[in-house]
């Protein structure tokens, strides 16, 4: 009797575990098939960050990336202190960024770059020379000169100072500076430099020479107004017009406007360029050096620099563009054979204060 209860008891069991083990069988097919584990993103699958200029990576060439099967986004800035504030945020965390020399040259000091990423890449390329004196660690990527323009059919009324341009208001010209602060106050003491550079010193940063330069900028703030600074031209211009600021801002509009006039100024020349950087990290993502390559490579350079109208950093790189801005890069290149070029550098912090106190005075119309 004994034997046998157990016999039915073990059965008993044995049945209810066989039926419990297929319903959890069961219950485990179900979530696997219905409801299937997500995978978790890898750092590598995650998109490359790239901190950039707004509209500088033109529709042509973001396709040949996606062409490549490159998954990225894109963070956009509006001025180089911005940039700034961005990249030296504590929070901040970019694959690659496009930024001015200036802010480079900033970079630099704060041990932000990786000098050898790019090594190899600079290494195999043929630059014009100058842009690689600039920087050794980043890809040069676009650069251009500060000009005055013309949209006139009168030849006499090309401007080639500041004071000249605005001189043209009494004209009714309308005029046009292209709004930062840092390349107008460069563009106004290198045109005063008889008043305002120091003599004992020719290699200064001319924008930490605004203190010598207090008479020439009051006089010129009084004919500066508010409107007369624009952040882009394409509603602007008019059968009279005169415009100071970088030469890509004018010459995007060269197709619609043929007969823009781009002149140097009188004095010195002062040229800015774009440098693809890559951020000190403990982990790169392993594709990142190839988005570089392909971004940077000579192919997407033309298609960038005939679009934007910008100057390609690549030696003897000649290829379709606007006649206009061919003749201005020679023109350029000319000149900077006799006379050193302006590259664009961080003023101090006492200039710098003294620099935005007198942007906040005439830009904004703030009071003292």
């Amino acid at each position: 009797m004994a034997y046998r209860k157990y016999k039915i008891i073990l059965t008993d069991l044995t049945r209810a575990l066989i039926s419990t083990s297929f319903f959890i069988c069961l219950l485990f097919n179900s979530i696997a098939f219905s409801s299937p584990i997500q995978k978790q993103q890898s750092f590598d699958d995650q998109p490359i960050a790239l901190l950039n200029w707004w509209s500088y990576v033109t529709s042509d060439v973001q396709k040949k990336l996606s062409d490549n099967k490159f998954v990225y986004s894109v963070i956009e800035y509006r001025s180089n202190e911005v940039a700034l504030s961005k990249l030296l945020s504590s929070d901040a965390d970019y694959d690659a960024v496009i930024v001015s020399n200036w802010v480079l040259k900033v970079l630099k000091k704060s041990n932000y770059l990786d000098n050898s990423f790019n090594k190899s890449l600079l290494q195999k390329r043929d630059y014009i020379s100058f842009l690689k004196k600039i920087d050794d660690s980043c890809i040069p990527y676009l650069w251009s000169t500060t000009t005055f323009a013309r949209l006139s059919s009168n030849h006499s009324t090309t401007p080639t100072t500041v004071a000249e341009l605005l001189e043209l208001k009494k004209k009714n010209f309308k005029i046009a500076l292209i709004d930062d602060p840092i390349e107008l106050m460069a563009r106004i003491i290198l045109d005063n430099k008889d008043l305002c550079l120091d003599k004992n010193n020719t290699k200064s940063n001319p924008l930490d020479l605004i203190s010598q330069c207090g008479s020439t900028l009051n006089t010129l703030s009084k004919n500066l107004d508010v409107s007369d600074f624009r952040n882009s031209l394409e509603t602007f211009l008019a059968p009279e017009t005169a415009v100071y600021g970088w030469h890509g801002a004018v010459g995007a509009l060269l197709p619609s406007h043929p007969n823009l006039t781009f002149v140097l100024p009188q004095s010195d020349i002062v040229l800015g360029a774009d440098y693809v950087c890559i951020p000190k990290k403990k982990k790169y993502k392993k594709n990142l050096k190839k988005f570089v390559e392909i971004l940077t490579s000579k192919e997407n350079t033309q298609i960038q620099a005939s679009e934007l109208q910008y100057f390609s950093p690549y030696k003897n790189h000649e290829f379709p563009q606007h006649p206009k801005i061919i003749q201005l890069k020679r023109d350029v290149l000319e000149k900077i054979k006799h006379s050193d070029p302006v590259f664009l550098m961080p003023p101090n912090s006492e200039s710098h204060e003294k620099i935005n106190h007198w942007w906040q005075k005439i830009r904004y119309g703030k009071k003292e």
